[in-house]
């Protein structure tokens, strides 16, 4: 996914979230002013509302400039708003995505999750 806040554009992907397992997040942010990858700061992915407590997970940047890899593992299974924010130094973004669903288990969220038929000559 592809989102732009004012100050920054990020693209994100994650595995389905389920109570109890971890989903490792690939998270890149790049600055909207020149394009140069976020190279300092932590980023921070909460999942809100649903009627459950707010949830919060979060990770330095790594080796690779831009990218941030937070693991989340939900406590809660309900649908929730998901939002990604960057703290660095004075600077800082946040990315409203929208609401997800927290599953109860790892294969009803893994059934929730449209798969894409792919044409058998398709490069993957």
């Amino acid at each position: 996914m592809t989102h732009f806040s004012a100050v920054t554009e990020l693209h994100v992907e994650f595995m389905p979230l389920a109570v109890g397992e971890s989903s490792v997040f690939a998270v890149h942010l790049s600055h909207l002013s020149d394009g140069r990858p976020v190279d300092a700061g932590v980023v921070t992915v909460s999942l809100v509302g649903g009627g459950a407590p707010p949830e919060q997970f979060s990770a330095p940047v790594s080796d690779t400039p831009g990218l941030f890899r937070p693991v989340v593992m939900p406590k809660e299974a309900a649908w929730r708003q998901l939002v990604i924010s960057l703290k660095s130094g004075d600077f800082g973004a946040s990315h409203h995505l929208g609401e997800y669903g927290a599953h109860p288990t790892l294969a009803e969220a893994q059934a929730a999750t449209p798969h894409k038929e792919h044409p058998e000559d398709a490069i993957s």
